[in-house]
């Protein structure tokens, strides 16, 4: 998608810089979250255009800086955009009718197991989330991979995993992985990636709109 008229990288990228080089985390959230919300008010929240353009400002950031900085870029624009999201989703829910008996919908997964985090600089993120004053509920290295499972507010825990490439999916999980499968087959949803995790392995998904979400065993 071609970026409206009035789209100008320069104030953009000055604006990513800017939030780089912030110290002081408050600042640098509200940093990010500026600079995000601009970049999806441009493409009206189409998030395939937006993830697709900020990897293009990443590339620009990268140019006129560090490949450091241009990865934490994209980890933190990936952040962003998930919080972002479940701000939406949390302010838009409305309450859920009541279900007369012998109604109830059944549901393609049991249980929002984690809010996944992936980073190709593991100690450097877990150390900042640590700096927020999160619980470090475990870590644990499986292969190559390491992984931190980390309680940063009530209810669902994120688990920050090293991977190849940044990124931000909800994990769920289901009494039977392979019938949840196998009905996901039926509906010609195969998954996109196969992942190691903490207790095995785990199946990423890719949604229409470039965003996914992970099947997982219970951890």
């Amino acid at each position: 998608m071609t970026a409206p008229p009035e789209y100008d990288d320069r104030q953009l990228v000055a604006q990513a810089t800017e939030a780089l080089a912030a110290t002081d985390l408050s600042d640098a959230d509200s940093r990010w979250r500026q600079f995000v919300q601009s970049v999806r008010q441009h493409f009206k929240s189409d998030e395939r255009s937006v993830a697709t353009e900020l990897q293009r400002l990443a590339k620009l950031v990268e140019a006129q800086s560090t490949t450091d900085d241009a990865m934490n870029f994209k980890q933190r624009t990936c952040q962003t955009m998930l919080m972002l999201s479940m701000e939406e989703r949390h302010k838009n829910r409305t309450p859920a009718p009541a279900r007369a008996a012998g109604s109830a919908r059944q549901l393609p997964f049991a249980n929002l197991e984690v809010l996944v985090i992936g980073t190709t600089r593991f100690q450097e993120d877990l150390d900042f989330y640590q700096s927020l004053n999160c619980e470090v509920v475990w870590q644990k290295q499986v292969g190559e991979k390491k992984f931190a499972l980390l309680n940063l507010a009530a209810g669902t825990p994120t688990l920050l995993m090293e991977h190849e490439n940044a990124f931000a999916a909800p994990a769920y999980s289901s009494a039977d992985t392979g019938l949840t499968m196998a009905a996901l087959k039926e509906k010609n949803v195969v998954p996109c990636q196969s992942m190691e995790w903490p207790n095995g392995s785990a199946q990423r998904f890719e949604t229409p709109s470039g965003s996914g979400f992970i099947l997982c065993g219970r951890l």
